[in-house]
């Protein structure tokens, strides 16, 4: 799979009001991908039990992705939501 293509699919985010603006690093290792990713947002609507009041957050995620017949088949991913609750509340 071409990285370019990857790293565009590879990008969950939450209800941003915009676009994530979506950073990091991409392995390709034949039909699996890692991902470092830096995800940021501001919510419009109620996200981590947190309700919307204008503030942005920025987190680091982790995320593996196994690839079979050009498709995702698995996906498991780490992020610190602690930390985007966190920057929401302030």
């Amino acid at each position: 799979m071409d990285p370019s293509r990857a790293r565009a699919q590879a990008c969950p985010a939450p209800a941003p009001r915009s676009p994530p603006a979506t950073r990091g690093d991409l392995r390709v290792s034949g039909h699996e991908i890692a991902a470092r990713l830096t995800n940021t947002g501001t919510p419009v609507k109620e996200w981590l039990g947190v309700a919307p009041t204008g503030a942005s957050f920025e987190i680091t995620e982790y995320a593996l992705y196994r690839v079979r017949d050009g498709r995702f088949v698995n996906m498991t991913n780490l992020q610190d939501t602690d930390t985007a609750r966190e920057q929401l509340n302030n």
